[in-house]
């Protein structure tokens, strides 16, 4: 029994990158999110000891120009409350920035890791054809390529299995001057087709 080559296989059987789009941005919910928030916390941290820092020199140099120029006040005051109000939204912007950032990239792992999840389902099903497909830019390529070799081994072994089982079944069939039960070299074939089932 020839192996068939892998033109012969569907082209969601053959392994290479995918340019489709998932419809879910939300892949794996409690892993993004928590690894986003994650992010976002020590952003924060940054930010907030960075504007802390940035409105403490600021209050020294108004009250320091309020010093010398005390009938310019109320200017100073009010530019120093759209100053504030400025690096707030700025801060506002940049933490949900990075949070929008971090999904982005939770996605390319959580969506690899369940298209590999679902590849390993197909092999323990029975189905050796199965090869995984990630998307340009997904991470786990490394264990992309490792589960296309061991289901490619999965497939040459399988293929040497139904090879020894019909020149099983041949040979009881041949066989001449023994008792062979009938059903025998049937129930051989039937083995060689159900493994010829699982890799196409």
């Amino acid at each position: 029994m020839n192996k068939p080559n892998s033109e012969a296989l569907p082209a969601q059987s053959r392994p290479g990158k995918a340019k489709w789009r998932r419809k879910r941005f939300l892949v794996n919910r409690r892993y993004q999110i928590k690894m986003a928030l994650l992010a976002v916390s020590l952003v924060l941290a940054l930010v907030v000891l960075l504007n802390f820092s940035l409105f403490s020199s600021a209050v020294r140099e108004t009250e320091a120009a309020m010093s010398v120029a005390p009938q310019f006040e109320d200017y100073l005051k009010a530019q120093d409350r759209a100053q504030f109000l400025l690096i707030l939204l700025a801060s506002l912007i940049f933490v949900v920035g990075v949070f929008l950032v971090s999904l982005l990239e939770t996605h390319k792992t959580a969506g690899a890791a369940v298209n590999i999840g679902n590849r390993m389902a197909e092999i323990r099903c029975g189905n050796y054809k199965a090869r995984v497909k990630l998307r340009r830019g997904d991470h786990l390529e490394e264990l992309e390529r490792a589960f296309n070799d061991m289901a490619e081994a999965l497939c040459d072994q399988t293929w040497e299995e139904i090879a020894i089982l019909e020149q099983l079944a041949g040979s009881l069939e041949d066989a001449s001057g023994k008792p062979v039960p009938e059903n025998v070299s049937e129930t051989v074939r039937r083995l060689a087709e159900a493994r010829r089932r699982s890799v196409g």
